[in-house]
């Protein structure tokens, strides 16, 4: 990637387990995250924590231009919780499903 160019990262937890934190160039607890690519090798590497008895994790994958919202806001949830997510198009772009 170039410099100054913006990346999308994702953290894909495997089942069991859910997204923590992120920790390197990236920082703080969004997921997916973007970076902007700053000097020659950025590193950035994702926590991942075991899954409590009775929770659940939520993993949203991003594909193209825009984002999404999550209500109540969050990545582990007890079990049977109700949960919306929202897409949120980029400017110019539309939701297609």
């Amino acid at each position: 990637h170039p410099y100054g160019s913006e990346v999308r990262l994702t953290a894909s937890p495997l089942p069991g387990s859910y997204f923590a934190l992120w920790g390197g160039v990236a920082a703080g607890t969004l997921n997916p995250t973007s970076i902007r690519i700053t000097n020659a090798n950025p590193s950035a590497s994702a926590l991942f924590v075991a899954l409590g008895s009775n929770q659940v994790a939520l993993t949203v994958s991003v594909s193209g231009n825009g984002g999404f919202s999550v209500s109540p806001p969050g990545n582990v949830f007890p079990a049977g919780q109700a949960v919306t997510i929202s897409a949120v198009a980029e400017r110019g772009n539309v939701f297609l499903g």
